[in-house]
């Protein structure tokens, strides 16, 4: 194959609509990037950022890191990885060292991440960032 073929290959490949439907896998995304949002909501003015980084693929799916970041302490701390599957679930969370639920829709994956951010733990981890930004 000659580069412009390859070229035409890779661009039919990626094509949006070709393939495995992506829905699912939107949606799994999305809820975790709406997360992320109202986490950052939950701090004052505009210093606390928290995203969602696309990390490696591996056997479970698409890493997913939910990053906070605190530009003021030069402080990016990783709370937890989802990991999401091509077809978007069930969607793996690696939570704690021994933790790793499976969530099987969009409801079940924002319960458990709730669940986990108002882990005690979580929690003063979270306040600490606030003092931090502060």
């Amino acid at each position: 194959m000659d580069k412009d073929e390859l070229k035409k290959k890779v661009a039919e490949l990626l094509k949006e609509g070709a393939g495995d439907d992506l829905d699912r896998f939107r949606q799994a995304v999305g809820k975790l990037r709406e997360l992320a949002e109202a986490v950052e909501a939950s701090f004052t003015g505009d210093t606390v950022r928290v995203h969602v980084e696309a990390g490696h693929r591996v056997n479970y799916g698409q890493q997913y890191n939910f990053v906070v970041y605190v530009d003021k302490v030069k402080l990016r701390d990783v709370l937890f990885r989802a990991y999401v599957p091509p077809d978007g679930f069930p969607v793996t969370l690696d939570l704690f060292d021994i933790e790793r639920p499976e969530c099987n829709d969009v409801g079940e994956l924002e319960n458990k991440v709730l669940d986990f951010l108002a882990h005690k733990d979580v929690r003063a981890r979270l306040l600490e960032i606030r003092e931090l930004a502060a």
